[in-house]
């Protein structure tokens, strides 16, 4: 098998593992995702508080639970920009629009995500997540082809040597 066909399928499947993963979190009901979501935050916290106090504990994650979901869709559509990005570069003689390509699958699936989420028991489809994943999808994007452009700098500058 040539190195190129390689790459193309561990490329694909990572976005399938990042698609499944995605999939799985948005199936949870509102209340074991927020389970989920609590759970993240006390450990986060008892990192530079072992000795906090439970009342206290529980007032700081509904303080912060909001923007730490938030910021999980964020990271995580980000990851995907970048995997969906590495894959279309992989793919790169078949799609010659790999930015455009990259951006409009991720959001797509930001789009399909949030309406998946309409049909479980306590959560909600939000415009607003829509765009927080899309952004972090864009994000994924630039962050590929910055380290690609990078990496065309330092490749040009040993061959000028």
């Amino acid at each position: 098998m040539k190195k190129q066909t390689i790459l193309r399928i561990i490329s694909i499947i990572f976005v399938l593992a990042w698609m499944i993963t995605v999939f799985m979190l948005s199936h949870q009901i509102a209340e074991e995702s927020s389970k989920t979501s609590s759970n993240f935050i006390t450990v986060i916290i008892k990192l530079f508080n072992k000795d906090i106090e439970q009342e206290q504990l529980e007032t700081m994650i509904l303080k912060v639970e909001m923007i730490v979901r938030k910021l999980a869709h964020f990271v995580l559509y980000t990851l995907g920009g970048m995997l969906i990005t590495i894959m279309f570069i992989n793919f790169k003689e078949y799609i010659t629009k790999t930015k455009i390509a990259s951006f409009l699958l991720g959001a797509t699936y930001a789009i399909t995500d949030e309406i998946h989420q309409l049909f479980i028991p306590g959560r909600s489809g939000e415009i607003r997540d829509v765009l927080i994943d899309s952004t972090g999808v864009l994000l994924g994007v630039f962050i590929i082809y910055l380290l690609m452009r990078i990496k065309g700098m330092f490749r040009s500058g040993e061959k000028n040597k």
